[in-house]
């Protein structure tokens, strides 16, 4: 025969237990800081439960608000041709604020309508003199940045979504941790309080 093996004892309540554990009303071992610490894990799951739904909602709603915002812009620029008037510099720098990560500003040309305007547009490194960039344009004709794709507004309302959900889970946990650490303080206190009461003569025993 084998040996008989032997289940090793669990260090922790299932969170079911020991919540019940502080909760319930029965229990001649539980103390007022148990019940304020059950209630309130009871109260930080039920946020985050809540949270879950609230910040979809929000997702969708920040979708919905930059998809109308991108589609103006869809409608108030248009796509144009440009030409460059000089190489692109080889070197890669940060993107300014109107160009896009990686590009480059470059002097060049375009037409609007029948009339040819010359400015600055943004073009990968390292194009020559004559290479034709897309661009997009305002209405008086200024090169502005591109609309953003409906990837892009989803990817970032859904980043944003996100985002949102997982501050208020880290406030969550952060303010559990603050409230174990108070009360483990508190119960080491009245423990504290408790031995020099019974034992007054500290570790020594009384006789």
């Amino acid at each position: 025969m084998g040996a008989t093996r032997h289940r090793r004892p669990r260090a922790h309540l299932h969170p079911a237990r020991w919540l019940a554990c502080r909760l319930r009303r029965g229990n001649p071992l539980r103390r007022g800081s148990d019940r304020a610490e059950g209630i309130c894990a009871l109260f930080a799951v039920l946020l985050i439960v809540v949270a879950v739904p609230v910040t979809i909602m929000i997702g969708l709603n920040i979708a919905s608000s930059r998809a109308s915002a991108a589609a103006r812009e869809r409608a108030e620029r248009q796509p144009a041709t440009a030409v460059l008037l000089a190489g692109a510099p080889d070197a890669i720098g940060v993107a300014a604020a109107d160009g896009a990560a990686g590009s480059v500003p470059v002097r060049a040309r375009w037409h609007v309508g029948d009339r040819t305007r010359t400015g600055t547009v943004y073009a990968t490194p390292g194009l020559d003199r004559g290479a034709r960039v897309p661009i997009w344009l305002d209405q008086r004709g200024r090169p502005v940045a591109a609309p953003p794709s409906t990837t892009q507004v989803t990817m970032s309302s859904a980043g944003t979504g996100l985002g949102l959900l997982f501050a208020i889970v880290a406030g969550v946990g952060a303010a559990w941790l603050v409230l174990r650490w108070l009360l483990d303080r508190a119960r080491l206190a009245a423990w504290e309080r408790e031995w020099r009461r019974v034992n007054p003569h500290g570790n020594h025993w009384v006789r």
